[in-house]
């Protein structure tokens, strides 16, 4: 399997030939964030970065494009089980196998279930999947949330997916069953 600094430049030059260097920005984010929560919390900070960098590879692709990747993958129902605004972390999924080599189950799984969680998310599960929203660069204030991932990640957990949830509801956007799935097993972290 490549390592992260084969990797980079491969995913660097698609954001940015694709005219997304913003998107490479947030991916950047999320690669230190999770590195940082890695280290923090004992898991392995190349796999970490690797995630990291693979997590929104394939975001910008067409909803048609995203669609063959998950049938190829995962087959023709699949799609149809997760909103189309998730589609890019299945798709992301196929990318990193068949086009860049990687066979990690962990690193696959975290690239997978970045957006919506999932129950009995491994550690680094847990580490992209809080990574994406709390990294610096995103246009609200998670402060406070990005420091709770760094005290206690399971409780940042919870907080992620609180506050996703009530941007699902304030938005109207379809939710994942996975999202409700791990927000259930998480959501008593919060209560007091």
């Amino acid at each position: 399997m490549k390592s992260f600094a084969e990797l980079y430049p491969i995913v660097r030059e698609r954001f940015l030939s694709r005219g997304k260097p913003g998107r490479f920005r947030h991916v950047e984010g999320v690669i230190d964030t999770a590195a940082a929560l890695a280290e923090r919390h004992g898991a392995d900070v190349e796999k970490a970065k690797i995630a990291a960098l693979l997590h929104d590879v394939v975001k910008n692709e067409d909803p048609q494009s995203l669609r063959r990747r998950i049938d190829r993958k995962y087959g023709p129902a699949e799609a149809d089980r997760w909103p189309e605004k998730l589609w890019h972390g299945l798709a992301a999924v196929e990318y990193a196998e068949t086009e860049l080599g990687i066979d990690d189950p962990d690193i696959l799984a975290a690239i997978e279930n970045h957006s919506a969680g999932r129950p009995g998310m491994s550690l680094l599960e847990q580490i992209v999947f809080v990574a994406d929203y709390v990294e610096p660069n995103r246009d609200y204030d998670n402060a406070a949330i990005r420091q709770a991932c760094f005290d206690d990640l399971p409780r940042g957990v919870a907080l992620v997916l609180r506050e996703t949830n009530r941007i699902l509801a304030r938005t109207g956007w379809t939710r994942a069953e996975r999202g409700d799935a791990a927000w259930a097993e998480y959501r008593h972290l919060l209560e007091e």
